[in-house]
């Protein structure tokens, strides 16, 4: 997994906004789907890295269960009826509760809400950006990118009263117009990357992996 996002070649870069709607749609298409998932998160000298199984089925259910060093064992459950059941790792795991969405025990190590980590809550929060006043850009085409086989496009968000300064980066998939890396910028410095493999989608979830 590549540390950094910087060197990409980047091409003619166009407004991005109606390209957010789109990869928004491509995510609202989906009825279900699973992944694995990796975060590095960059504090000063130290890293924390986030791996975890990720679930999703309509209406809007999730299952994450931490794999990796951080919060490892601990698996939460967004259920049909909107309640979020949880449970940490280790000794701990029997001990099944209800917990708020927005809850400490749900933050993934980036400080982002796991159960809002779904592909269409995160096109609405990008949504959210572009709504706030920053500015989106994509490639115009799909480019070549380190750590990617194929070509991608590279999405980025700015911020700032000139919109220079670079606040989120992502390669997407020119072919589902999903996420495939995520770079999180605060002060102009990496601050995270996420990186999405083994996507599996439309393909039957059983009702029992969200049940907790």
């Amino acid at each position: 997994m590549s540390p950094v996002s910087k060197g990409v070649a980047m091409g003619k870069m166009i407004d991005g906004d109606e390209f957010v709607h789109d990869m928004s749609d491509a995510a609202e298409s989906l009825n279900c789907y699973s992944f694995k998932y990796e975060t590095t998160v960059y504090k000063g000298r130290r890293t924390v890295d986030q791996k975890g199984d990720f679930c999703f089925k309509k209406p809007r259910q999730i299952r994450v269960a931490m794999t990796g060093d951080y919060k490892n064992g601990a698996v939460a459950v967004l259920t049909r009826d909107g309640k979020v059941r949880g449970h940490l790792g280790g000794a701990l795991s029997p001990f099944v509760m209800t917990v708020q969405a927005k809850s400490d025990l749900l933050l993934g190590a980036n400080g982002y809400p796991l159960v809002d980590s779904d592909f269409a809550s995160m096109a609405e929060v990008v949504k959210g950006f572009i709504k706030d006043g920053m500015k989106s850009q994509v490639s115009e085409h799909p480019l070549p990118v380190d750590g990617q086989a194929r070509k991608v496009y590279v999405i980025e968000i700015l911020k700032g009263p000139s919109a220079s300064e670079l606040y989120k980066r992502a390669y997407i998939d020119p072919e589902t117009l999903l996420p495939l890396e995520w770079f999180d910028y605060i002060d102009g410095h990496l601050f995270a990357h996420t990186v999405w493999t083994n996507l599996v989608t439309n393909v039957d979830l059983s009702d029992d992996l969200f049940k907790l």
